[in-house]
This record gives structure tokens, sequence and C-alpha cells, in this order.
């Protein structure tokens, strides 16, 4: 294993447009950097968020499909489409996990109800 285990490293988000956040701020934006008014994250400021990392899982979450594919289907920008065949064809093509970050909640199910047989 490498160096990094779980770290908890800290992000920013930027006051989305046409957002609750962005309609918060009446009339003109005031600019905290400048002194202006004072720094409120997600009002005046952008977002900080804490977002934990877990770096040795990293390989195995990218080399595999999590489970909101299958509920959710694939898409992005408002259009989405079942992909549920295509999921059916890789569990074919590749190997499925089950355990760890990569694991399908399908195969727990199985993996619990075989125990209890």
């Amino acid at each position: 294993m490498g160096h990094l285990g779980k770290e908890t490293d800290v992000v920013t988000l930027p006051i989305q447009h046409d957002s609750a956040a962005e309609l918060a701020q009446p009339f003109d934006v005031k600019d905290w950097k400048k002194g202006e008014c004072e720094l409120i994250p997600g009002k005046t400021a952008p977002h900080i968020i804490p977002v934990e990392r877990d770096y040795p899982a990293t390989y195995e979450r990218f080399t595999s499909i999590g489970p909101l594919m299958e509920k959710i289907g694939n898409g992005g920008k408002g259009i989405a489409w079942n992909t549920q065949s295509e999921m059916d064809l890789l569990r074919k093509l590749n190997y499925t996990k089950a355990e760890g970050p990569g694991e399908r909640p399908a195969d727990a199910w199985i993996r619990r109800l075989t125990r209890l047989r």
C-alpha cells in the first residue's frame, strides 16, 4: 500500500448560477476580498466543503461501475437513459467484485442469502 490513507481534503464549490445561493445576494454582489462584506461561505464566498478521500481504494473505484448506474442509468445535463443491457454485457465480459469499494450490491445480497441456507 502507498503512503496515503484516508485523508480529509478541503475543497471549494463556487456559488452556482441561478441557484438559491446566488439569488440570496440582493441587488449587487459584494466582494469580501475587497473588504466590502464579511466572508460567509456559500453566501458571499464559495462553499467550503470537507471531502474524505480514500486513496488506497482509488484504483478499485476507478475500475468498477457503481450501483447508481443500475439505479438511475447513464446520462448528463438533464438527459438520462437506461443502460441495463450494457451493464449485463459488462458483467459477462468482466468479473464482478463481491467486496470492497467496487462491491456490487446484488453480489453482496446473494452472498448474504447463500450464508443463510
